[in-house]
C-alpha cells in the first residue's frame, strides 16, 4: 500500500519538534475544532447532522486534509463506540475516517463529542507524526500481524484480570512480551515493539483529550457519559506499559549491536588467521 504524503500528513511547518511538542500541536487544533463544533449545539439542541459536523471539522483542520465521519448506526447516544481508520483508494492511503455513532436521522448527539475528540486526536496524531503511519503499515505488512494484534489487546490494551494487583499485571505483560519477542527475528521484533509503543502513546493521548472535553461539556451543563469523566488511559496503566516496551526496545537494540560487534570480531579474527597462514 502506497502512502500519499500530502493527504496523510501535515507539511513540515507542523511536523517539527519532539513527540510531546507534536501532541501539544494536536491539542491546540483540537481546541479549535471543539470550540467551533460545540457552538452548533447552542440552547437545547442536542443533535446535529453528521455531515455538518464533518464540514465543521475539516474547516478547522489545517491544510485542507481529507477527514470523513463514517456513521455507526447500530449504536446509541449512551455508547462510547468509535474508531479511526485510514481511507484507501486505488491502492493508496488518501485520508482518514472517524467512525462515530449516529441517530437514525444521521445526526450526532452532543454526548458523542468526547468520542469525536478522542478519534480526532488519533487523526491529528497520524497527520503530525508520519512515522506512526509508516510503522503501522510495516506492522500490518507482516503475515503474523493478526497474532500480534491479539497479543497487544491481551497484555496492553486491557485492564487485566479482576482482583489482580496492578504491579502483577505489569509484570505479566513484561514477562510475556520478553518471552514472545525472543521467538522473533530482530527486524520483526522491532516492528512489533514500535507498533505497540506508538499505539499506546496514541491511546494515552486520546483518552486524555476525551476526558478533558467531557469535563468541559459537563461544566456547560450538557449531559455526558460518566465513564468519560475519568482518564481510561490511566486505568489501563498505559504510561507504565509504554515504559516496559521502551525498555524492551532499547534492550533488543543493544543486544543486536553487541551481536554485530561480536560477529565482526570473529570475521576479523578469521581474516587475520588466514593471512597469517599464507
Amino acid at each position: 500500500m502506497i502512502i500519499h504524503p500530502r493527504l496523510t500528513k501535515f507539511s513540515s511547518t507542523y511536523t517539527k519538534g519532539s513527540i510531546a511538542q507534536r501532541f501539544a500541536a494536536t491539542d491546540k487544533i483540537n481546541q479549535k475544532i471543539f470550540g467551533n463544533t460545540v457552538k452548533l449545539y447552542q440552547g437545547k439542541r442536542n443533535n446535529y447532522p453528521a455531515d455538518i459536523i464533518e464540514d465543521c471539522y475539516n474547516f478547522c483542520t489545517p491544510e485542507n486534509k481529507n477527514v470523513a465521519i463514517v456513521p455507526l448506526k447500530d449504536y446509541g447516544d449512551d455508547d462510547l463506540a468509535g474508531g479511526t481508520r485510514v481511507v484507501e483508494k486505488m491502492g493508496m492511503y488518501v485520508g482518514y475516517a472517524m467512525e462515530l455513532p449516529v441517530t437514525k436521522n444521521d445526526k450526532i448527539s452532543i454526548r458523542t463529542l468526547p468520542t469525536l475528540m478522542h478519534e480526532s486526536t488519533h487523526v491529528l496524531d497520524f497527520l503530525l507524526n508520519p512515522k506512526f503511519l509508516r510503522s503501522e503499515r510495516a506492522f500490518f505488512d507482516n503475515p503474523l500481524s493478526h497474532k500480534f494484534v491479539k497479543f497487544y489487546e491481551k497484555y496492553f490494551y486491557s485492564e487485566g484480570a479482576e482482583n489482580v494487583k496492578p504491579e502483577d499485571i505489569l509484570k505479566t505483560a513484561e514477562h510475556a512480551t520478553s518471552k514472545f519477542i525472543n521467538l522473533l527475528p530482530f527486524s520483526t521484533k522491532i516492528v512489533f515493539l514500535k507498533f505497540i509503543r506508538f499505539s499506546m502513546q496514541m491511546e494515552e493521548h486520546a483518552y486524555k483529550q476525551d476526558c478533558h472535553y467531557a469535563k468541559i461539556l459537563k461544566k456547560l451543563g450538557k449531559k455526558v457519559n460518566k465513564e468519560e469523566l475519568s482518564d481510561f488511559g490511566k486505568e489501563l496503566m498505559l504510561p507504565e506499559k509504554i515504559k516496559i516496551v521502551e525498555n524492551l526496545l532499547a534492550q533488543s537494540i543493544k543486544e543486536e549491536r553487541e551481536k554485530s560487534k561480536l560477529l565482526q570480531k570473529i570475521k576479523n579474527y578469521i581474516y587475520n588467521q588466514s593471512n597469517t597462514n599464507v
